[in-house]
């Protein structure tokens, strides 16, 4: 290793000039300081990178260490600096974020970003707060109402919210990822099954629950797949003795094309439990109809994308007389989601769509509010 280090040091030197310093500050990781630069801006981005593509090239050859060749990549990443009272500890640790964020891009030269660097300060926060947000219980799940032509409501919607104690409601679409990354999807999941079958038995306690009503629960993908998912699902509803059948799982066009055969494997298990299943987001993939055809699934969500396009184009309602037709074919249940105004409802119940969700119906809420909202309509 070391003699390695010492062969890198010395062909990266040879192609520097005087001017310029080279340093090993650790490990793999080598400093250069460029002196003497161009003021502007343009000429300096030039000739920064050419630099560092001579370095670049030192690694296109292999290395030759006690008889054996070694090939050796490497990744530049770049802080431009200028004037007095400049920290070496900080331009030194922003070069270093460069050089990952060129790993990352699997690029091979990066520049230092001062908003790309921000966000990534603000993603650490985020990822750290919300490794503490579930024992902090700021992580809670709201309810939106699914409601047939009739008006009455036949089932909610699970959703996951996250109440930052400072920053307030963060997106599921912001934090969901983030949950995947640190492997703590298991533990909200259960959360939200928890919270859900405690939904259930209140309403069959007060007996306010329908006989085909049901409470659908998103499954993200790298959850849905997994061996151990059906075991805790079936885990916690039996804690709760509650049925699977008053439970809709739900995953995206994406999760199945993620691993269409362990999806379609995990989606006959989890029927014949009981369990009912939803494509979420349909339309919005590339999924083969020859897979569709023989998927068990007992419902199709419209996604709110097309909703939204009915009021647009002819081409948009187009989409959506096409989705129910399919799945009035496949024999599925039909939800339209983000119905936001009234003509909107009217067309889809024209089109015989079976459930409607939106904004013209109920914003998602919270237990004790979607308790009170049910008891008043």
């Amino acid at each position: 290793g070391d003699a390695l280090v010492v062969a890198i040091s010395k062909r990266i030197g040879a192609v520097l000039d005087h001017r310029d310093s080279l340093a090993r500050i650790g490990g793999d990781d080598f400093v250069i300081l460029l002196d003497a630069m161009s003021d502007s801006l343009k000429t300096l981005t030039r000739d920064t990178t050419s630099i560092a593509t001579k370095v670049l090239s030192v690694f296109d050859k292999h290395f030759k260490v006690a008889d054996k060749l070694l090939r050796v990549s490497a990744r530049v990443g770049i802080n431009v600096f200028g004037g007095e009272n400049v920290v070496p500890e900080k331009l030194i640790n922003q070069a270093e974020s460069a050089m990952y964020r060129a790993k990352e891009l699997n690029e091979r030269v990066v520049f230092f970003d001062e908003t790309i660097q921000k966000n990534l300060i603000e993603q650490l926060h985020l990822e750290y707060d919300l490794e503490h947000a579930l024992n902090n219980e700021e992580v809670t799940v709201y309810y939106q109402p699914q409601v047939d032509k009739t008006g009455r409501v036949k089932g909610f919607e699970a959703l996951m919210r996250w109440e930052h104690p400072e920053k307030g409601f963060i997106s599921p679409v912001e934090f969901i990822p983030l949950a995947e990354k640190l492997d703590i999807m298991p533990q909200l999941q259960e959360l939200v099954f928890r919270h859900v079958c405690s939904v259930v038995k209140v309403m069959e306690r007060d007996e306010s629950i329908a006989e085909n009503f049901r409470i659908a629960v998103n499954i993200s993908a790298c959850q849905f797949i997994k061996d151990d998912f059906e075991k805790a699902v079936t885990s916690v509803l039996s804690r709760y003795e509650v049925s699977p059948e008053r439970i809709t799982i739900e995953i995206t066009e994406g999760t199945l094309l993620t691993e269409i055969d362990v999806a379609m494997r995990q989606m006959k298990r989890l029927q014949s439990l009981g369990f009912d299943l939803s494509i979420d987001d349909f339309g919005t993939g590339y999924s083969s109809l020859a897979y569709l055809q023989k998927l068990p699934v007992n419902e199709i969500k419209i996604d709110k994308r097309f909703v939204d396009e009915l009021e647009h184009s002819d081409a948009g309602r187009s989409i959506v007389d096409v989705i129910i037709y399919l799945a009035k074919q496949l024999s599925c249940r039909i939800v339209a989601e983000g119905v936001e105004i009234e003509s909107q409802l009217r067309y889809l119940l024209d089109q015989d769509v079976d459930l409607i969700q939106g904004y013209f119906v109920a914003k998602p809420m919270s237990l004790e509010t979607l308790l009170v909202w049910q008891h008043n309509i």
